[in-house]
């Protein structure tokens, strides 16, 4: 299909103003963000509770911290698989599903085996729901705002990063830390039974309907952006398109390393899996190194000295909403990759520092993480792959990064271990001099243009020589 043709049919779509219908859209996927945030920053103001109940060994507390992530790597490929193949909507139902049940059932776990198997559990819905979000919001956005749109998505993570240390803060101001663990981790239950419900009444994505053969629903939808359009003129284009999907096999992931669409996968997963690698850690066990670093020490303190910095990482996000549509995808990814980078071996060469002067590090870290891939996963990600492979493009994105997550939470015991709490920070600032060098080499920019244009432009640069055909070469 040409561009020309993607261009004529979404183009109501890319050139609308922001409606009630995108914020409606944008709020109801990012309730999957902040279910997600909610619970991987949960664990760790968790295990204050956890210790001295269940008694966990070194091992098992790094496998605890990893566990929801591990399940999010499986949970990413399989659910965007599924995405491509049933439609963004049904999945969007079932990946929250997940959360509720395992979430629920954390909080009643017996021993730290069990917990550890329901965090994996739960972590397979989380990871679904990643290139869901993304994926959904970024083919609904217009192209002038789409950007700050997949950012307003992203910032959600950050609010349910900060909403766990404030629960946190709840419970532990009137209960033991042997009981309030276990409201803190079953307390995410709630606002998932409030996202299933509200994501029920969401349509499926117009551009997911088209290349499945289902013009009519797509047009339907796309007529609330556009009152005035052809439904004639619509279906003749909707043909085009479908009847150029009509002789292709299901989606493989195999696609995802085919010329056309392989240096967005290499691109996307690796940056991706270099912040997972420079962060999760140093974010996760962050209540424990303020601890260590002798200032708070009680459970509600340091959940309250978590939440600061979480705060800071909200406020980073919200930075990018504001100014992503005018610097761009890729030199917001930069600066982001830079101030991490920095920040990690800064806080190498002066460790230990003061508690203040710890803070406020780890403050100024999570600014820097979350201005770039800290919210650009839900808007940069999507753009570089074609609708028919979007979600699983993100899939895979999320596979690869949970897998940098999982590996972060032992890599960090083990640096520490080895070289001291210094050294670990030398070793994670190391991933995100790669995430610079990644960025630098393949990263593309994206900003105010359509997916189509942009997903042509990729596979030109990818093309084969002497004209051999392009495969995964339509929106």
């Amino acid at each position: 299909m040409s561009q020309v043709v993607a261009t004529a049919i979404y183009r109501d779509m890319d050139e609308a103003r922001v409606r009630g219908l995108h914020l409606k859209i944008g709020f109801f996927a990012g309730l999957g963000a902040w279910l997600d945030g909610f619970d991987y920053a949960v664990i760790g103001i968790a295990l204050i509770g956890i210790i001295p109940t269940l008694h966990p060994s070194g091992g098992q507390i790094a496998a605890l911290v990893a566990a929801a992530y591990a399940g999010g790597a499986f949970g990413g490929v399989i659910f965007g698989n599924l995405a491509d193949r049933f439609g963004r909507k049904l999945l969007f139902l079932v990946d929250i599903t997940f959360f509720l049940v395992f979430a629920a059932l954390s909080g009643i776990a017996p021993n730290v085996g069990w917990l550890i198997v329901l965090r994996f559990c739960l972590g397979l819905g989380l990871g679904g729901d990643f290139p869901l979000s993304a994926s959904y919001m970024s083919e609904f956005a217009p192209r002038e705002f789409r950007g700050k749109l997949g950012s307003w998505v992203g910032s959600f993570w950050w609010v349910g990063a900060l909403s766990a240390m404030l629960v946190a803060v709840v419970f532990y101001s009137f209960m033991s830390p042997a009981a309030s663990w276990r409201w803190i981790l079953a307390f995410g239950s709630i606002p998932a039974l409030i996202a299933l419900w509200l994501r029920a009444g969401l349509p499926e994505s117009p551009r997911w309907l088209v290349i499945k053969g289902r013009p009519d629903k797509a047009y339907a939808i796309i007529k609330q952006f556009n009152p005035a359009l052809n439904e004639q003129q619509f279906s003749q284009l909707a043909q085009t398109i479908t009847a150029d999907y009509s002789h292709r096999k299901p989606v493989s992931p195999l696609e995802l390393f085919r010329p056309g669409t392989i240096r967005s996968t290499v691109f996307t997963s690796g940056f991706f899996t270099c912040y997972t690698l420079a962060f999760y850690a140093v974010t996760i066990y962050g209540p424990v190194i303020l601890k260590n670093l002798g200032g708070y020490t009680a459970p509600r303190e340091l959940a309250l000295g978590a939440a600061f910095y979480f705060l800071c990482a909200c406020i980073g996000g919200y930075t990018n909403l504001f100014i992503v549509d005018r610097i761009g995808r890729k030199r917001a990814l930069l600066i982001s990759f830079t101030g991490m980078a920095v920040l990690l071996l800064l806080l190498a060469a002066i460790y230990p520092p003061t508690f203040l002067i710890g803070l406020a590090l780890l403050s100024i870290f999570q600014f820097f993480q979350a201005f770039g891939p800290g919210v650009l996963w839900a808007s940069y990600i999507p753009e570089v792959f074609p609708t028919r492979l979007r979600a699983s493009g993100h899939g895979m994105a999320t596979f690869t990064s949970r897998l940098g997550a999982v590996g972060s939470s032992f890599l960090w015991v083990w640096a520490v271990a080895t070289f001291t709490v210094g050294g670990a920070f030398v070793v994670h600032g190391i991933f995100a001099v790669i995430g610079i060098a990644l960025t630098a080499l393949l990263g593309v920019e994206t900003k105010q243009r359509s997916l189509e244009a942009i997903n042509d432009e990729l596979e030109a640069s990818n093309a084969k020589p002497e004209g051999t055909a392009l495969i995964g070469a339509t929106p």
